[in-house]
């Protein structure tokens, strides 16, 4: 079976349409972001799945501390819906843009930024842990403030 110069430019035309479709500058971003939102809801299932059955079994420090955590990890999960959102469209732009031939720019560098968002309120979620951690500490009667957590943690 032979094929023609004409049907080998077409097959090629082809497979170089579909390699756009499959890779794209987003990738990255977008599967770190999937990933951050699973571990995000990870956490928020283990902390509301620790929580007692009546409310009065937490002390008031550990009962904030753990608001906090469930909060800031509940916004963390939010804003990475969101970006995922934004990058997905910056990714779909992209592909079309390249099936109608056009070498568009691929904003990677704005879906890099906008993947940093998610992990800001993770961070203070991670602070709210911190503290918590610290005050479940034998030694300790109330819930400590981050300074005073890091110092009885490291000495």
């Amino acid at each position: 079976m032979s094929i023609s110069g004409a049907d080998l430019a077409a097959a090629i035309d082809q497979l170089s349409k579909a390699d756009l479709r499959k890779a794209d500058p987003f990738r990255p971003c977008l599967n770190f972001l999937i990933g951050h939102f699973t571990f995000t809801l990870a956490i928020l299932a283990a902390a509301l799945a620790s929580l007692p059955k009546k409310s009065e079994e937490l002390a008031p420090g550990v009962a904030a501390a753990i608001g906090g955590v469930l909060a800031w990890m509940a916004i963390s999960a939010l804003v990475a819906s969101v970006v995922t959102l934004l990058v997905q469209f910056l990714k779909t732009r992209y592909i079309r843009q390249n099936i109608l031939g056009l070498h568009p720019e691929p904003w990677t560098n704005l879906a890099l930024v906008l993947c940093v968002l998610p992990l800001l309120p993770g961070a203070v979620a991670v602070f709210f842990c911190l503290r918590v951690g610290t005050a479940l500490l034998p030694k300790a009667s109330l819930l400590p403030s981050l300074g005073d957590a890091l110092r009885s943690l490291l000495f």
